[in-house]
Order: C-alpha cells, then structure tokens, then sequence
C-alpha cells in the first residue's frame, strides 16, 4: 500500500527534476529504485489505523494502531433465503441467451463488535493533531460503515444505535462472551421481554461490569445512545451522549486530544 504522501513526495520530485539533465533523472531514477518509494514517515491515516505489511521490505511495514473483531449477532441466527432469476431480455439472431436461477442467502439481526484503538502508538507515528481527527473518522466508520454486497436488493443502511467507550490502562476487554447464551424475546437473564436490543444492551453493561470491577483499570466511559426505548428523560443522563459528535468528542477526551487541532 503507498500513502497518498507518499505518491505526493513522488509527484513533487517529478515537477523539480530537469527532464533535459540526463544525468540527475537517471541518478534519481537509480536511488529511487534503491531505495524505494516507501518511508517510515510519510504514511495516511488508514496505515497508521490499519497497518501495512511489506513483504519485499519488511523495514516499511506498518504496526497497526486499531484491532477490529468480526460482527456476531447477539441471538440465534438463521439465514433467510431469497430466490431470483435473471434472464436476457434481447436475444440476439435467434440465440438462446443466458439465463440463471439462484438463491441468495441473507439475514439481519443484532450485532456487537469490538474495536480496541492504541492511542499512544497511533500519537507517535501521527503526531497528536493527524490522531485526534484519525479518531474522529474511525468513530464515524465504527457507526456507520454498512456493506455493500447486493446494495441494491437489500439497502443495508443501518447505522449504529448504542456505543460503549472504556478508556484507561487495564486490559482490553471484548465483551462477546455476555451473549455465549444468546439473547432471547423473553430474555431470562435481563427479565426483559420482547425487545432484543434493549436486552443486548443490558447482557452487555452486566458483563462490562463484572470484568471492570474485576480487572480494573477504566479511568474514562461514556455510552453513545441513539435507542429510543432506552433513552430517559428529555437530555442525556451523565456518563451518555446522544449524537455522533458529542461521542466523537467523548472520545478525543478519553484519548487526551481535548483542545488538539
């Protein structure tokens, strides 16, 4: 993966170069091909969040500064099946055409997924201003990336409704273990009936609980709740927002960019 920066450097050096000076394009050519045009510098945001793995050059590889779980639906889950047929519709000079029948499996639910975010690495490779807004746009893409396979025939745009952030010095906790026994309409261990999200979100501030008071070290929380039925009252509690970019802010505090631009 080559940064943007990193094409920029390059670009730049093209526009200064001499092109009727042989012998400075062919030296330049010859360190750049030495060299490479990878650095340890000048690297994006998403490298800086993602990493990246050089397996020519091992030396421009890239620790990445996020770890990301899979999604898993806090309930039992059981595709869903959707039939389709395509036909061609112009049959040209009496051909036969193409055509296909298929099934296309699908299906929805309540998801929980972890992401863990090492500030200090990533304020170290970017410098505090480039991490405060790397932070931003990954608390944006957490809430609101949707995927894009069959976009058409199913409109995935669900954004996220309830956010947990724990910050501090303690181990990193996945909390997916909380819906090893799934979630259930009339959830025995939450009491609570006909309402998978809020018995999701209630399994969970259990769990987060037992392993904080367990393990320690959360120094700053805050819940992001765009749930109606959980909401209470006409402004957000302590400890809770209510927009994506109060949270974001939560976020930049826990992170120690308060007033960083």
């Amino acid at each position: 993966m080559v940064s943007t920066r990193e094409l920029a450097r390059l670009d730049q050096k093209l526009a200064e170069l001499n092109p009727t000076d042989d012998d400075i394009v062919i030296d330049w050519a010859n360190r750049l091909a030495r060299d490479g045009l990878l650095t340890a510098d000048d690297i994006d945001e998403d490298i800086a969040l993602f990493g990246r793995m050089v397996a020519a050059n091992p030396e421009r590889n890239e620790e990445a500064a996020v770890s990301l779980s899979h999604a898993i639906t806090t309930h039992a889950y059981a595709p869903e099946a959707d039939y389709f047929s395509a036909g061609e519709e112009l049959n040209v000079q009496g051909g036969t055409g193409a055509a296909i029948t298929a099934y296309a499996y699908f299906g929805g639910g309540i998801y929980y997924q972890h992401a863990v975010v090492d500030v200090p690495h990533l304020a170290k490779r970017l410098g505090n201003a480039r991490a405060a807004k790397a932070l931003d746009v990954l608390v944006h893409g957490l809430a609101t990336a949707q995927p894009r396979g069959r976009r058409n025939a199913f409109a995935s745009d669900t954004v996220a409704s309830w956010i947990a952030l724990d910050a501090g010095t303690g181990p990193t906790s996945n909390l997916a273990l909380a819906f090893l026994n799934p979630v259930t309409l009339r959830d025995e261990e939450t009491g609570i009936k006909g309402d998978l999200f809020a018995a999701s979100v209630a399994r969970l501030l259990a769990f987060r609980k037992t392993l904080a008071d367990a393990y320690g070290g959360v120094s700053k929380s805050c819940v992001f709740n765009a749930y109606t039925p959980l909401r209470q009252g006409n402004a957000p509690p302590a400890g809770e927002v209510w927009t994506l970019a109060d949270f974001q802010a939560a976020v930049r505090h826990a992170a120690g960019f308060d007033g960083v631009v």
